[in-house]
């Protein structure tokens, strides 16, 4: 493209073996309006299932593509609703075409095919490898066009549970976070959201800077409906990485204001990136999400969990009854929103703790 030798388009890019760095290019491209705006890992998807198919059999690749036509992309995108593939989704569905390519394959190793495969073949396939089970939704879509007999995959689901932790074991992991310097600071402030105020990584990611309201006195996010204000501790690290933000020198467009901005042009942080950074400081995000949604639904009206965290008020109610909790009809308490914040809880992080510039104790 660059010596005029190839049309600079993306059927060119698609050429290429994709990677990190061409999904770079194709996106640098789309922000320099060069290319026309698509959702790039969803293109991707589709072409990653085009090539699967260029290499299967004749016969899996008519089955596989007509199971990726009519099923798959249209769950998909049924799915997205007019919201961009995230790069879970992608890896999970790619895994999940990689899944069924591999269990046609051991299908023709084993003298079968899906007209004849039975049920305890499939349950051979797919005991003791729980990745397996992304052939289940094949499967079953297969049994029901009349392409295999009445066989299934019956999903396992693991029995052990992980017991959420204490308020006080929350805080004490509040403290080792403000604490930890060698921790990148939006890694930092992503498991404080998570462990202070329920936020799920999806989301932090997410966050703009518009959803940030800053004053002279104080630093309010909107991570649902109603801006909440951040303790002082919290609010100084807010600062310091605003002001980071400001002075860093970006290589590559972010549009979008996102507060997080990824090293891909117009992209956040990848919620995978930040959970495992986090996971090599012993940090488990989504325990520490799911222990405090469950201590507020010990606490807290079922109505402001949903304004302050964003699930919705259903969600937040059932949540409270599985807790003991009995708030379903408590009435709406905000007056001034741009003030509300959320119980003691988040208070306690600024008790007998003065702020300095970097946020630690």
């Amino acid at each position: 493209m660059a010596t005029d030798s190839a049309w600079i388009s993306h059927s060119t890019i698609d050429r290429l073996e994709q990677s990190t760095k061409v999904r770079y290019l194709r996106r640098t491209l789309i922000s320099a309006g060069v290319l026309p705006e698509i959702d790039v890992l969803l293109h991707d998807l589709d072409v990653y299932a085009h090539r699967l198919l260029a290499r299967m059999p004749t016969a899996h690749a008519v089955l596989v593509g007509r199971y990726f036509r009519w099923s798959l992309a249209p769950a998909i995108r049924r799915m997205l609703h007019n919201r961009t593939m995230t790069a879970g989704i992608f890896s999970a569905r790619r895994g999940q075409l990689r899944q069924i390519a591999d269990f046609l394959q051991w299908l023709d190793q084993n003298g079968m095919t899906m007209q004849t495969v039975d049920q305890p073949a499939i349950d051979r396939f797919v005991s003791g490898n729980k990745t397996r089970q992304q052939v289940g939704p094949f499967v079953t879509w297969a049994v029901k066009e009349g392409f295999a007999r009445d066989v299934s995959v019956t999903p396992v689901r693991s029995k052990a549970t992980v017991a959420h932790l204490s308020d006080d074991d929350l805080y004490e992991l509040t403290e080792r976070v403000f604490m930890h310097g060698a921790l990148p600071l939006p890694v930092r402030l992503i498991t404080l959201f998570s462990l202070v105020f329920a936020q799920p990584v999806e989301a932090s990611v997410a966050l703009t800077r518009e959803q940030v309201h800053e004053s002279a006195s104080q630093i309010a996010v909107t991570f649902a409906k109603t801006p909440i204000a951040l303790p002082a501790r919290l609010a100084a690290l807010v600062r310091q990485h605003l002001e980071e933000l400001d002075a860093r020198r970006l290589h590559h467009p972010n549009e979008m204001g996102w507060l997080f901005p990824g090293t891909m042009p117009n992209q956040h942080l990848t919620p995978s990136a930040i959970e495992r950074v986090a996971s090599q400081h012993g940090f488990s995000l989504r325990h520490f999400r799911a222990s405090r949604l469950q201590h507020f639904a010990q606490t807290i009206p079922a109505s402001v969990v949903a304004d302050v965290v964003g699930v919705t008020t259903n969600t937040a109610y059932r949540r409270s009854i599985d807790a003991g909790g009995s708030w379903r009809h408590y009435p709406g308490l905000r007056q001034d929103t741009t003030n509300t914040q959320s119980p003691h809880t988040f208070h306690r992080l600024d008790r007998n703790r003065p702020t300095t510039e970097t946020g630690s104790p």
